[in-house]
């Protein structure tokens, strides 16, 4: 081949090069471009739905705090005999705390059980019992507390409690309650 024919093939070359690279690398860059566009979509989106789900993110960490804190057993929210569930860990309860437990007394309530009771023993037993009745894993809600002290009985106190076992599935949905 004589010079000027490798000259040819070299201008063809860059030539076809060029052509190449300007129609199929137009063609990649659209794609590229696009493939781009979507990725910054999809990035958008995804911080649109962190920014709507931030909110339900933070309720469900403040219930798991509250569970933790109140040793609140969800699995027992729907449980039918919740009320005598919850009795019998009172009376555990008072037992474990050196509290003498009288009258003993269930009824039926719109929003679960209602349980009172009178109890007497030292105050910081009471005060260490009231503590483990609302945290014993069950929905328990104090209602009414009357102490007093026990008369001729130094550091013994006497309570009248009344509480009130909540019962979640008994609640009308749309309805505040109390």
């Amino acid at each position: 081949m004589t010079q000027s024919e490798k000259k040819l093939v070299q201008i063809t070359a860059i030539g076809l090069s060029l052509y190449l690279v300007f129609f199929f690398g137009a063609g990649s860059l659209k794609k590229y471009e696009n493939q781009l566009a979507e990725f910054h979509k999809k990035r958008k989106t995804i911080r649109e739905l962190n920014v709507k789900l931030q909110p339900y993110g933070n309720r469900v960490m403040l219930l798991e705090k509250l569970r933790k804190e109140m040793n609140l057993e969800v699995r027992f929210l729907d449980i039918p005999d919740l009320g005598a569930l919850s009795s019998e860990a009172i009376q555990r309860c008072a037992r474990s705390h050196s509290v003498n437990i009288g009258s003993f007394r269930e009824s039926a309530a719109t929003t679960g059980t209602s349980i009172r009771f009178e109890a007497s023993g030292q105050g910081a037993s009471i005060q260490k019992f009231l503590k483990g009745v609302t945290t014993s894993g069950y929905p328990i809600y104090i209602e009414s507390l009357q102490v007093q002290t026990m008369d001729g009985k130094p550091g013994q106190l006497k309570m009248s409690i009344n509480l009130l076992v909540l019962n979640f599935k008994s609640w009308k949905s749309g309805v505040k309650n109390a």
